[in-house]
């Protein structure tokens, strides 16, 4: 159950993530970005701590791409 959850995720964060993440208060941003490292931290079972760490890579990977959009913007204006 918890590697559908971590396969769910991920999919969440790869094919929705500029439609949904904008929307999520700071606070709750945070708040999943700390759980999902303290998850990878704490789970035992191998194949779990893999898809954990594959939904913790394509977040990242959202972020930094959202990151870089504005500071592009930014430096633009």
């Amino acid at each position: 159950m918890r590697t559908l959850g971590a396969v769910l995720l991920r999919r969440l964060f790869a094919n929705n993530f500029e439609e949904f993440w904008p929307q999520v208060p700071a606070e709750i941003q945070n708040g999943v970005k700390e759980q999902v490292l303290i998850l990878v931290q704490e789970e035992n079972n191998p194949a779990v701590r893999k898809k954990i760490c594959d939904a913790v890579a394509e977040l990242a990977r959202n972020l930094i791409g959202m990151h870089k959009i504005i500071y592009t913007w930014i430096l633009k204006v």
